[in-house]
Formats: structure tokens, C-alpha cells, sequence
């Protein structure tokens, strides 16, 4: 019988996941007092916390910063490695010691204003590359005569990022090298100078995607699971006007997998360890928790085996029919393992410059 305190530091964003994830296991442990704050300094306030919640990107560098003050989960989550998609605990480990988990992953998705595809006689599974892609969105354009866009207003960084993942790279190779001057990199920002050039990319900044795909100006875009499942309770009007399938390969059989790691959950050595291994025990193995927390915040369940859940595998009118979660599921199952190192956040204000740079020759 577990009891104790038991001290929860939780970016905004993932407020109320943690809240639903705290109510729950309280009804199994009421003997255990949760205090869940929002986001602390932990340089200063370490000693007072017992998990910490932060973007999956800035792991790294608070294992490499905090490592002696967290907890070693190795032996503990041995026996739950098959609750995860393979590699991807890697993120919250050092030195081969694992010091939490991942909570889940958002993977991207294209879709496709139907009735505009088919005025122009084009077969969406006919755009299995980014080529077809661009080409068929100047075709529409130029038949149309019209100024659609075939990409929300993400940032130049946020679609690299997307690119140079799809093609299985981070920031840094496996020797530590940074990658801004590979294969991959260049390729990556060519296919980004060519939707600037081509001026595909929806630049409106105050809309959100509702709202431009309410406007009827983007007809096609990259989203993310969480995106998609937004647009189904939000736009239900549209309901059977859009197509969804994986993104463009680079080439023809290559990667149209790419998911992106969202939040961490590490666990900080100290008095209240016994507390802290249950709840991370307890959000584990509740997988009826993480249909709910998906069902309500739409954040994809971490425990792969929440994916064979019957009640989520459905076909949604919205999509004509499509099992939206079994393509999301195999999309994350297949996508490349992106390792975030500890000087991330530096590397990409750098990346940054050198897009802007770039697309402002």
C-alpha cells in the first residue's frame, strides 16, 4: 500500500494529460498526496521534484546536465520494453542507462482536397514523391487559374526538420558530427527553397488550420495525427472532402514515415522513489487511461499495445471510411528513430539563421 508525497513538474501543454493521468491513479492510491506544478526551474528546484515533464528535443541536455540526479529506471523498465515501439527509449537514456519514458509520439500526414484533385483529372495515389507533389500543385494552379496553397504556415525550421527526419537524420550523425552540410541536409533545404519559390506555403500567420482550411485556400498539407483528429470534431462540414494518406517519399520507394517525439517523463532520484516507480508503473500499464487521455486531449497513447484497442480502430466517416488509427499507428511504428542531442537548441538557432539566410538570396 503505497503512500507518500509525490511531486510533479508539467509544462502548460500537458497540464491537464498529467491531472487525468494523477485523478486516476489517486482512485487506486489515495495514500499518495500529488502536487503537480507547472514548469520549474530545476537548476534551483531539483530537490523538490520527483518527475519532470519537458520537450522530448531538450532531454538530452537535462540528462547531461542532471545525471547524477536522476534515477536509474534500467532493471525497473526491463520488463516493459515491449510496451514500446523499439528505439524509442533511446531519447531519455545516457550511457545506456534509461531514465524515463517517452510520452508518445505525433506522426505527420497529408491531406488532400478531393474535389480539387479530381477537377484536375489527378490520382492522389499517382503523388507518391515530393516532385509529384510539386509538380501536381503548379498543374492545379495553372488549370485552375487560381493561388491555392499546398502547405499550412509551418516555419522554414519546422518543415526542415520534417524533411531531414523523413530522410532518417538529426542534428548530429552517429560520430557527433552536425549535419547542416550533408546529403541529407542539402536536400532537405532544396525541397524547402522550391515550396518558397514556388510560394505553396500558406502564409497567412494569425490562422490557425481550421481556419485556413475553412478559407478553402490550402487545399493540401502536411498535419500531424493530433491536427487530424482536430479537424474531424472541428470542421465537421467537410466531413468526406478530404483525402488522407502518408507524406511523399524523396524518392520513389523511399521513407513517407516521419513522427515526431513530443514530451519526456524522467524521474528524479530522492525520498519519494517508491512513489514515483508506481506511478510511472501505474500510467504504463493503464491502457485504459491512455485510450481515454486520447480520446479527450488527443495525444497518441505511448504503450503500443494500446493500438489494437477495438474501439479505436474505426473507420471515420470523416475520411470516407478510412481506419485513421491504424495508419497513424503504422506511420509511428515505421518511422526513423530521431536522436535529439544535448545542444539541440543551439544547433537549431543556427539552422535557423542559415534558412533565412538562404531563402532571403
Amino acid at each position: 500500500n503505497t503512500r507518500g508525497d509525490l511531486s510533479i513538474s508539467v509544462p502548460k501543454e500537458m497540464l491537464s494529460y498529467i491531472n487525468q493521468c494523477v485523478e486516476e491513479f489517486n482512485n487506486y492510491y489515495p495514500n499518495v498526496k500529488v502536487n503537480i506544478s507547472l514548469e520549474k526551474d530545476i537548476s534551483k528546484d531539483k530537490k523538490e521534484t520527483d518527475i519532470i515533464i519537458i520537450k522530448s528535443e531538450h532531454t538530452k541536455y537535462f540528462l547531461s546536465k542532471f545525471k547524477d540526479d536522476f534515477l536509474n529506471l534500467e532493471e525497473f523498465l526491463s520488463k516493459y520494453k515491449k510496451h514500446f515501439k523499439y528505439g524509442s527509449l533511446e531519447n531519455v537514456s545516457l550511457d545506456n542507462v534509461t531514465y524515463g519514458i517517452d510520452l508518445g509520439s505525433n506522426p505527420y500526414l497529408m491531406i488532400y482536397k478531393k474535389d480539387i484533385y479530381e477537377k484536375c483529372n489527378i490520382n492522389l495515389d499517382d503523388i507518391k514523391t515530393w516532385d509529384n507533389y510539386v509538380e501536381s500543385s503548379k498543374y492545379i494552379n495553372k488549370k485552375l487559374n487560381k493561388n491555392y496553397k499546398f502547405m499550412h504556415n509551418y516555419k522554414n525550421i519546422d518543415l526542415y526538420d520534417i524533411f531531414l527526419n523523413q530522410l532518417g537524420r538529426g542534428y548530429k550523425d552517429e560520430k557527433g558530427n552536425e549535419t547542416i552540410i550533408s546529403g541529407e541536409s542539402i536536400r532537405a533545404i532544396e525541397l524547402l527553397n522550391i515550396f518558397n519559390k514556388n510560394e505553396m506555403i500558406y502564409r497567412e500567420e494569425n490562422n490557425s488550420l481550421i481556419e485556413a482550411l475553412k478559407s478553402e485556400e490550402v487545399v493540401s498539407t502536411i498535419c500531424t495525427a493530433t491536427d487530424v483528429y482536430n479537424i474531424i470534431e472541428k470542421l465537421p462540414s467537410m466531413k468526406g472532402d478530404y483525402t488522407i494518406k502518408r507524406i511523399p517519399a524523396f524518392i520513389l520507394a523511399g521513407n513517407r514515415n516521419v513522427s515526431k517525439n513530443e514530451y519526456s517523463l524522467l524521474v528524479f532520484e530522492g525520498k519519494n522513489n517508491k512513489a514515483s516507480r508506481t506511478f510511472l508503473k501505474f500510467i504504463i500499464e493503464n491502457e485504459k487511461l491512455q485510450e481515454k487521455i486520447f480520446k479527450d486531449e488527443k495525444v497518441l497513447p505511448f504503450n503500443i499495445n494500446v493500438y489494437k484497442s477495438k474501439s479505436l480502430n474505426k473507420k471515420e466517416d470523416f475520411f470516407n471510411g478510412e481506419n485513421i488509427f491504424e495508419l497513424v499507428y503504422d506511420v509511428y511504428r515505421k518511422s526513423p528513430n530521431i536522436k535529439y542531442n544535448e545542444d539541440y537548441e543551439d544547433i537549431r538557432k543556427n539552422i535557423n539563421k542559415t534558412l533565412k539566410f538562404i531563402n532571403d538570396e
